[in-house]
């Protein structure tokens, strides 16, 4: 499997553009994806990938107008459109699937959860730690949208689309201890 991740976008100086990838998310990607070709992003251009990566880090653009907010919110969206497109497989983490949830029609708010929180499934709670500054909302749920995990006041915290192999993870599986069962659901689900 051919993987593209699209990486945070960081400006530690005024005009100095750094791009970033957590290792530990290589590392689950390659726990699941064994045999797989990781790529980075890091400017508009063809190329070959089965599964597209939106990871976290970096903020929404209805929120910011940030020279780094806005690059990465031009390659988040030439990529998306360019893997809706071809029919390629889409993650996004955190960041990545605030992105994915307004493309899909969700709502997403200023609603900061940083720290452990209880993260209620179909089949089980669990107590996740989170990182986000934005929350994925939804009074209605659209039709095409899977929920598969929320929140005690109701923020979607992961999502998949009914038709398209296209999930939202609004936490950052790299960062936990253990791989819970919802992220070994979704990569699963996107390894076949």
């Amino acid at each position: 499997m051919k993987i593209l991740i699209i990486p945070v976008i960081k400006e530690p100086y005024k005009n100095q553009i750094e791009f970033s990838v957590d290792i530990r998310l290589v590392k689950i990607l390659k726990i699941f994806f064994s045999k797989s070709i990781i790529q980075y992003a890091v400017e508009k251009k063809k190329y070959e990938y089965d599964l597209l990566v939106l990871v976290g880090g970096n903020n929404i653009i209805q929120f910011s107008k940030l020279l780094k907010d806005k690059i990465r919110h031009s390659l988040d969206n030439f990529f998306f459109k360019d893997a809706i497109k071809k029919k390629k497989k889409i993650l996004g983490i955190c960041h990545g699937s605030q992105f994915i949830g307004k493309k899909l029609g969700l709502k997403i708010i200023k609603k900061r959860k940083v720290g452990f929180e209880d993260i209620y499934t179909e089949k089980k709670k669990m107590s996740l730690k989170l990182f986000h500054d934005y929350s994925i909302i939804n009074k209605k749920v659209k039709k095409n949208i899977i929920i598969y995990a929320k929140t005690k006041d109701n923020t979607i915290e992961a999502f998949s689309h009914k038709k398209k192999k296209i999930f939202g993870v609004n936490w950052h599986p790299e960062r936990n201890r253990k791989i819970n069962h919802i992220d070994k659901k979704f990569f699963q689900l996107l390894g076949r």
